[in-house]
């Protein structure tokens, strides 16, 4: 009995281990950045820091083998479709509508607040199911003059790279 009960044990915990290594990676989207200053002359950071997390991101080794990122592409025309702006009120609620569309389990959801020319930028990785974020890996309290702010790609990058699984 001892024997049939071990048998099944290892054959089970074999069986979980392979299902484990043949998962599919995780789908995410990156939503643009929210601006929270409010002012019209710092919302081109939205798009333009969400595209190149987007290209940083798709660089690293565990792209398409951890996690796949939707095309930016993808997620503008899922935006217009759905009438989603990032300046209304609605934006951050709307977002999971669209990332159900794109058929992503994770989202990367930042802002930025513009204050005496510094931007102070933050990025989360949410899961969908949850609506939890990561309380480990995310980029906060980054602090670039808001010219370099696009320089920060790499900081933030790396700081939610390990939450993107």
């Amino acid at each position: 009995m001892k024997t049939l009960l071990l048998a099944l044990t290892t054959l089970l915990l074999t069986a979980s281990a392979a299902i484990a290594q043949t998962s599919e990676p995780t789908t995410i989207a990156i939503f643009p950045f929210k601006n929270l200053t409010g002012e019209v002359i710092y919302d081109d950071l939205s798009w333009s820091f969400a595209d190149s997390l987007h290209h940083y991101l798709a660089t690293k080794p565990e792209s398409s083998t951890k996690f796949v990122l939707v095309s930016m592409d993808d997620i503008r025309d899922q935006m217009l479709a759905n009438n989603v702006d990032i300046k209304s009120p609605s934006y951050e609620t709307d977002v999971w509508k669209v990332a159900q569309l794109l058929g992503a389990k994770k989202v990367v959801w930042g802002t930025y607040l513009v204050k005496y020319e510094t931007a102070n930028l933050e990025a989360k990785v949410v899961d969908c199911r949850t609506l939890m974020h990561d309380q480990t890996n995310m980029a906060k309290k980054i602090r670039p003059k808001y010219p370099e702010a696009l320089t920060q790609v790499a900081t933030v990058g790396d700081k939610i790279l390990p939450a993107m699984n």
